[in-house]
């Protein structure tokens, strides 16, 4: 595996594993690479499982180019993501020879909050589509155009590539225009890049950028009258994530409803469950050919009828053989207890992570963790994989 460098906390947890098997003949690693989202809950779930399994080890990097890592390493079984492959990457997966067909599924869903500091506010701030549109394109600039309280706002945004600027540019790909924002590219592209949704990639000369979620949120925190966006789990909507703050967050209105919704789990849970116009994979492949398509397994969704109006997935991937059993097995019992036991979901429902809905799982464990289909997609797949 190539040496990423630990992540934060996860090289101790390895050790722990590995230190309380010195006695032990074998060991199963479990080899994985991300991009950071669920660093802190998915490390807590790798201790959970190893607790009650002594013989398993999780060996997870971290690295801004994740996907293109795991589509070409033979030596990783799992990889986590927060924005769905695109075509382009999925033709690049180089591991078919080695590791069988590429296997994507989704693996939570979340949202993203739009946290903001105006100590003169005595309540919630609540945003419409246009007005989130107009502050994030620069149209919008003082607190006065959207409430009783008067302030130039500061934009605080993501330098960096990131899932949350890539659900924000689907939803603005879908809500905004030119009558209601200053993007000046209509469609709003769709992009990981938060600069890329303007024209020139030029923002706005009141917006300030942060690289990582925690820089952002410490921006929003330093700067009064400031706004941004982030996970829910950098503010106080989440008060037992491990990244938890006093940030306020907005209150969005769901543009066909018209309720405003806080980025709850039950809000994010309840849009994920009402996708809106636009959405696709709004349901599980119910055919083998569509279950063998990589990128229908993860539903995208601009809008929502109902519940939190900025939601998405993110997404485990996998591949079909890892050519040694005993790794087939752990990891297919480490999914389910994932999906499945309360300790783990809980571990997310804190950071407002949410588990997928039930019709998603019933397909994937019947299509990838079991073969109760006889699709033959299922990890470790004899018929597939030479060592089964």
């Amino acid at each position: 595996m190539r040496d990423w460098g630990w992540v934060a906390g996860l090289g101790a947890l390895a050790w722990v594993a590995g230190g309380a098997m010195t006695a032990r003949a074998q060991t199963t690693a479990l080899n994985g690479v991300g991009d950071g989202l669920p660093q802190a809950e998915i490390a807590q779930e790798f201790q959970a499982y190893s607790a009650a399994n002594p013989s398993v080890v999780f060996n997870y990097q971290l690295s801004s180019t994740a996907t293109t890592i795991f589509l070409s390493d033979t030596s990783l079984q799992f990889g986590t993501d927060e924005t769905p492959l695109t075509s382009a990457q999925a033709l690049g997966y180089t591991r078919t020879a080695t590791n069988g067909p590429l296997i994507q599924i989704p693996m939570f869903g979340f949202g993203v909050a739009v946290p903001y500091n105006n100590p003169s506010l005595g309540r919630r701030q609540q945003l419409t589509d246009a007005q989130l549109c107009g502050i994030m394109s620069g149209t919008i600039t003082n607190w006065s155009q959207i409430s009783n309280t008067s302030g130039a706002i500061t934009v605080v945004y993501r330098a960096d590539q990131d899932p949350t600027s890539f659900l924000l540019s689907q939803h603005f790909n879908a809500v905004c225009n030119a009558g209601n924002s200053g993007f000046g590219i209509y469609p709003v592209p769709i992009t990981t890049q938060f600069s890329a949704m303007f024209a020139g990639g030029v923002v706005p000369k009141n917006f300030v950028a942060e690289n990582g979620a925690a820089n952002a949120a410490t921006e929003i925190l330093a700067t009064t009258y400031a706004m941004g966006y982030l996970t829910p789990d950098y503010t106080s909507v989440a008060p037992h994530s491990p990244h938890t703050t006093a940030l306020k967050v907005a209150g969005l209105v769901n543009g066909v409803n018209g309720t405003a919704y806080a980025p709850t789990a039950t809000a994010i849970s309840v849009g994920l469950a009402n996708p809106g116009l636009g959405s696709t994979n709004t349901s599980p492949p119910a055919t083998e050919s569509a279950a063998k398509n990589v990128l229908s397994w993860v539903p995208t969704i601009p809008v929502t009828n109902k519940g939190y109006p900025i939601v998405g997935y993110g997404d485990w991937l996998l591949v079909t053989c890892n050519n040694n059993t005993t790794v087939d097995q752990q990891l297919e019992n480490f999914l389910v207890d994932h999906y499945k036991i309360s300790t783990y979901v809980d571990i997310r429902k804190n950071s407002n992570l949410v588990n997928i809905p039930q019709a998603f799982y019933s397909a994937l464990h019947a299509v990838f963790l079991t073969n109760q289909r006889k699709y033959n997609l299922n990890i470790g797949n004899p018929k597939v994989c030479p060592h089964g």
